[in-house]
């Protein structure tokens, strides 16, 4: 039996979250004994009867706070962890990967990363210089697309091994929350967009191609499901714009599925991503999408064969969505594209890839 953990900032609702879940309920118990930890206290829900789920603190208070950030800066938070796993994994990039470098008790250690940090990162020189010394404490990275480890290869000049591995889906949870309600429906096509506010996914961006498309009479209608910090900005441009009839902010919804099964076509407006979760699930639904260009895309869609990727200038998202709500039969005809591709996304292949990455690196191979 492999002993095994992971270690997250947060179960709350979140991409990586999720696809942790996803992986860690996937797993084979009965080769693999699974533990998630976190700081504080969270909801476990989430997870798998036979996932152990533990946190460092009992409770997340003034003083449990302070606790954690003086213990991490010392570097001795991790011994709070304590030993007997064979593996250690840092299941997301900046934070857990910082605080899991300083455990020194598993055989070995692995960083994940979600997103492009070129991208990410405010200034990338410094950003590099910073936090080298974090994944030079790892034995492997993991990238969850090609184009993420492109990118962290050419951030740290190619001095750290990486990986790719997908993420792992629960495709059979996804089709049935997709069923548990009906929306209202429309009487014009609905695009849908998930995601949390915040700039990475360049919400606002999405809301500029609109005005073109009323002017051009084009009917539609756009729920926009997620909270953050870029609603209000998102609120101030809907109202100058006078988008109001067509555009709904529904906030964060437990359950985003019937939504997206509901819609006409789903969008991604991101400046960058690592492997888009929504996209993913997008495919698994068998809804058209139309996207920006950015990380993994290719890699989820090919060269627009599965969905229509627009292009690169300011205006490439306006004409994306103009085509598809224009042409019926162009939906339609990435509808069946995608459900052909989301069959390739299924959980429980990548679950036994990712598990057979973890045997061949203890094993040395």
């Amino acid at each position: 039996m492999t002993n095994i953990l992971f270690y997250i900032d947060t179960l709350k609702s979140g991409g990586a979250e999720k696809v942790l879940e996803n992986l860690v309920n996937a797993m084979d118990s009965r080769r693999f004994a699974v533990t998630v930890a976190t700081p504080f206290p969270e909801d476990r829900r989430g997870l798998a009867e036979h996932v152990t789920y533990r946190s460092l603190y009992p409770a997340k208070n003034l003083l449990t706070r302070y606790l954690y950030r003086l213990e991490s800066a010392l570097g001795i938070a991790a011994r709070r962890l304590g030993a007997g796993f064979d593996l250690e994994v840092a299941y997301l990039e900046c934070g857990p990967t910082k605080f899991l470098a300083s455990s020194k008790s598993a055989a070995k250690k692995v960083a994940w990363v979600h997103c492009d940090l070129i991208r990410k990162a405010d200034d990338p020189i410094a950003f590099a210089k910073k936090t080298a010394p974090w994944y030079a404490k790892y034995d492997r990275v993991v990238c969850v697309s090609q184009s993420v480890r492109d990118s962290f290869l050419r951030l740290y000049d190619h001095r750290f091994p990486a990986d790719v591995l997908y993420n792992v889906n629960d495709e059979a949870e996804i089709l049935r929350k997709a069923d548990a309600f009906q929306p209202e429906s429309s009487q014009v096509p609905t695009l849908c967009a998930v995601g949390r506010l915040s700039p990475e996914k360049n919400f606002l961006h999405l809301l500029r191609a609109l005005p073109a498309l009323v002017r051009e009479g084009i009917p539609f209608r756009l729920q926009l499901i997620g909270e953050g910090e870029e609603r209000s900005r998102l609120e101030e441009y809907i109202h100058r714009k006078n988008l109001g009839d067509c555009v709904q902010l529904l906030g964060w919804q437990e359950n985003p599925y019937p939504y997206m099964k509901a819609a006409d076509l789903i969008v991604c407006s991101s400046i960058y991503e690592g492997l888009s979760t929504v996209v993913t699930e997008a495919l698994i639904l068998g809804k058209p999408v139309v996207t920006t260009p950015c990380n993994g895309m290719d890699e989820l869609l090919g060269s627009s064969e599965y969905g229509l990727i627009a292009d690169p200038d300011d205006n490439g998202l306006h004409r994306a969505l103009r085509r598809m709500l224009t042409e019926p039969q162009l939906r339609q005809r990435y509808a069946e594209a995608a459900a052909r591709r989301g069959q390739e996304f299924r959980g429980t292949p990548l679950a036994r890839k990712t598990e057979d990455f973890f045997t061949d690196l203890l094993e040395g191979t």
